[in-house]
């Protein structure tokens, strides 16, 4: 017997915010819960604080740049950053500091943050809008 066997390897979600900033934090925060449900809940302290330094030619390239290096530290240092401070933040570059958490694991896995089919920007009503797309 032959058949097709559907297996969905992406995750869409779509943020709105009333600022780029918070249209950053939300779409990480989405990410997290992702990677390990409810992991940034009830936080009492931070394991591990990183800086990104990323610059982009627009707000789009930016937040997949922003959410990829994010991507690669969680992998590489086994934290959830559930906590972001942007000591510079505008549509083309961010300077961040990272807190994280320590995790044991993670209930899913993302490869990465596609270029293809992701949008940030603003919608006609002038509130920050992102369409981003999860590689699973």
């Amino acid at each position: 017997m032959n058949g097709l066997v559907k297996y969905k390897t992406e995750i869409e979600v779509k943020v709105l915010a009333p600022s780029l900033e918070e249209l950053l934090r939300d779409n990480l925060g989405t990410m997290n819960n992702i990677l390990k449900s409810g992991g940034c809940d009830n936080l009492d302290h931070f394991d591990c604080q990183m800086s990104a330094e990323i610059s982009a030619d627009n707000a789009t390239d930016l937040l997949v740049d922003f959410l990829s290096d994010i991507l690669s530290l969680t992998y590489m240092h086994k934290n959830l950053f559930c906590n972001v401070y942007f000591s510079e933040l505008s549509e083309n570059s961010i300077s961040a500091h990272l807190y994280g958490k320590w995790m044991d694991g993670f209930d899913k896995r993302i490869r990465g943050v596609s270029y293809l089919g992701t949008h940030a920007g603003r919608n006609g009503e002038n509130i920050w809008e992102s369409h981003v797309i999860f590689d699973m």
